[in-house]
Order: C-alpha cells, then structure tokens, then sequence
C-alpha cells in the first residue's frame, strides 16, 4: 500500500510515454505517404505540365489542413508536456 500511489503514477507515465511512442510512429508513416504522394504528383507534373492547373488549389488546401494538423498536435504534445512536469 506504501508503494501503490508512486506505482501507479509510474504506470500512467509509462502508458503516456507508449502514446507518445505511437504519435511518433503514426508520424512517421504520415511522412513516408505524404513523401510518396509528392513524388507521384511531381512526376505527374513533369510529364504532363498543364496538370498544375488542376491540382495547385487542392494542394493548397491540404497543405493547409496539414498545417492545421500539425499545430493541433503541437499543441495537444505541449499540454500533455506540462501536464507531467506538474507531476
């Protein structure tokens, strides 16, 4: 009993700790697919320039919803941080 409240917060910061591991991965994968798409869409474009017409709004508009993924996860990643400090 001594022991159980020091254990259990060693277990929660192990499962946040795996979490954190499992973002990083999913990241990580995100990155090689978005890598492959843009190397499709680049080839695309060298072989067929006029191409660039038709995709430069819609690639605008993923590039900023990613943009908006990656502050949403920045800032879930920076409260989680400071949610462990206060621990």
């Amino acid at each position: 009993m001594l022991f159980s409240a020091p254990l259990n917060e060693v277990d929660r910061l192990l499962n946040e700790m795996t979490t954190y591991r499992e973002n990083l991965e999913q990241r990580l994968d995100l990155k090689i697919e978005l890598d492959k798409r843009k190397q499709i869409i680049n080839s695309l474009i060298d072989d067929y320039p006029q191409i660039v017409q038709f995709i430069s709004i819609p690639i605008e508009q993923l590039i900023g919803n990613i943009q908006r993924i990656k502050t949403n996860r920045t800032r879930k990643q920076e409260v989680n941080s400071s949610k462990i400090k206060l621990c």
